[in-house]
């Protein structure tokens, strides 16, 4: 794997910021985050947007912790 053209944020390993303020996860993203947000009942393939994904993040780590 290569980072050679990155932004310098971690985010750019999970997902890549389109033009359009949009997000397009890279294939690791949508491995690593997929089968995660699923056991929360989030689909990952209807985040669009980095809010849309940190949101998604939020509730699969509080379930995750047990919450609800």
């Amino acid at each position: 794997m290569s980072f050679e053209n990155h932004s310098g944020e971690l985010s750019t390993v999970w997902y890549m910021r389109q033009l359009d303020g949009t997000i397009r996860y890279t294939d690791l993203g949508y491995k690593t985050y997929q089968a995660f947000f699923e056991r929360a009942g989030t689909n990952i393939d209807g985040n669009s947007t980095v809010t849309e994904h940190e949101a998604s993040l939020v509730q699969a780590l509080d379930i995750a912790k047990g919450g609800r």
